[in-house]
């Protein structure tokens, strides 16, 4: 069940604002609501149940959301709740909480790590079997 938060729903260890901008469009409440069945893992029946609506009221919201993102294409519900946490409009609380209590500067370190040089294209190992070729054409 949902539950109004200091600055929208929660569900779980989300949190959904309506109200965020989307591109020129805001984000509304069934639409907060909806987002937050989803990254929950509600099916569009279970989160219909919920919301006292139909599958296809459900379904409907979901388009509005996409268009509003301007996401399309066979994974659209993933991109757009990445889209959706870019933006701010979809929250993780325990994500929140760590990278606010560690400082961003913890989290910019481990962008400085080694890295391993790429292998130069010219250099071409042989195997076993190409090795023996060689000799045998010799």
């Amino acid at each position: 069940m949902l539950t109004k938060t200091k600055n929208g729903y929660g569900l779980g260890s989300y949190e959904s604002i309506p109200g965020t901008p989307i591109l020129d469009r805001k984000l509304s409440h069934k639409e907060a609501a909806v987002i937050l069945y989803k990254v929950n893992r509600y099916t569009y029946e279970g989160a219909a149940e919920q919301m006292h609506c139909s599958e296809g009221n459900v379904n409907k919201i979901w388009q509005t959301i996409y268009f509003k993102l301007g996401v399309s294409g066979p994974n659209c519900s993933g991109l757009a709740l990445l889209d959706l946490m870019r933006l701010g409009a979809l929250k993780h609380l325990i994500l929140c909480f760590i990278i606010f209590s560690t400082g961003l500067s913890g989290i910019s370190s481990m962008s400085n790590d080694v890295m391993r040089p790429p292998r130069p294209s010219s250099a071409r190992t042989r195997t076993r079997r190409q090795e023996s070729d060689l000799r045998a054409i010799a």
